[in-house]
């Protein structure tokens, strides 16, 4: 029974984590990024590989997200590092959204272009609305 009570609590926190990035990327507030932290500390606190690559991945994020919206051209080299580490562990854990939008993000990094390698991912998948769920996941400039 505890099994399944810690992956509720982990899917809760992992939606909530998710909404929270979405809702900051939209500039809704300011009160967000305070929210993310307390989830990735709750993520981390769980001590299972699914929940920490979803911490991972909200970090770098997060860190990504910010650099952005101070419209820095370079990067940070820490920046770089937490989204590689964060692809590699959610594609360690086959969670392709998650490693999917992390990879997009150090393309834009490089080459400068907002989206194109993770909508061509999710329309190859077969991924119904593309446009939407790169926004929920945080990386696409909302409208």
């Amino acid at each position: 029974p505890f099994k399944g009570l810690q992956m509720f609590r982990v899917a809760s926190q992992v939606s909530s984590g998710i909404l929270c990035l979405h809702m900051q990327s939209r500039g809704e507030g300011n009160g967000w990024s305070v929210r993310i932290d307390r989830i990735i500390q709750k993520l981390r606190s769980e001590q299972i590989g699914f929940a920490s690559a979803v911490a991972d991945y909200l970090t770098a994020m997060v860190a990504f997200g910010r650099q952005k919206h101070d419209n820095l051209h370079t990067y940070d080299q820490g920046v770089i590092e937490l989204l590689r580490t964060a692809s590699e562990n959610c594609r360690e854990r086959r969670l392709r959204p998650f490693y999917w939008s992390a990879d997009d993000a150090l393309h834009e990094i490089h080459t400068g272009q907002t989206g194109i390698k993770l909508l061509h991912r999710m329309r190859k998948a077969k991924v119904t609305c593309p446009e939407k769920l790169r926004r929920l996941y945080g990386v696409a400039d909302p409208r």
